[in-house]
């Protein structure tokens, strides 16, 4: 349950709690200039680094539950089959259990793609003028172009580029 935490989180506030724990004068900005005995901070939280920190963040509770669910329901007596034939572990895992989580592995990661995709704030916020997403050329578009056309290009454009994921992740997660 407390896996689940960061979906209730707005955003911003995982924004914000970032750039006090990570940014440039962060707690942790703060402790390693210290330890290091460094004089400028470290820069790991601004750009792409930043945004995959916050996204891990985000989405590692989805497949935590995905792959957690389906581990659950992975059939015991063909791991136990494949022991009792004399496989080890490792063949055991790669061999049978792999096979039977990688829906489920799939699955989440569509979701994730789907999330990481669409995303706004967390791009906005911690990435450069160098990274954008197609949410945040959108908002650009329409904010400080005032080109609607434009926008409203991109919006059918990343409707159609969801299409694929969506469908493949309902199809996925059936299994």
């Amino acid at each position: 349950s407390i896996s689940l935490v960061p979906f209730v989180f707005p955003s911003i506030l995982v924004v914000l709690s970032f750039v006090i724990l990570l940014g440039n004068n962060g707690w942790a900005n703060s402790f390693l200039r210290n330890f290091l005995n460094a004089d400028a901070p470290i820069q790991f939280l601004y750009g792409l680094s930043g945004i995959v920190i916050a996204h891990t963040f985000y989405n590692f509770p989805i497949v935590m539950r995905f792959v957690s669910d389906a581990w659950d329901g992975v059939d015991n007596s063909a791991k136990e089959a494949g022991r009792t034939l004399g496989a080890r572990k490792f063949d055991v895992f790669f061999k049978i259990t792999l096979p039977e989580l990688l829906p489920a592995i799939f699955a989440s990661a569509l979701l994730v793609f789907i999330y990481c995709f669409t995303s706004f704030t967390i791009v906005l916020s911690l990435g450069s003028l160098n990274f954008s997403t197609l949410e945040v050329e959108i908002f650009s578009q329409l904010s400080r172009r005032l080109d609607f056309g434009a926008a409203a290009v991109l919006a059918i454009l990343q409707f159609a580029l969801l299409c694929v994921p969506v469908l493949l992740y309902t199809h996925l997660s059936k299994k």
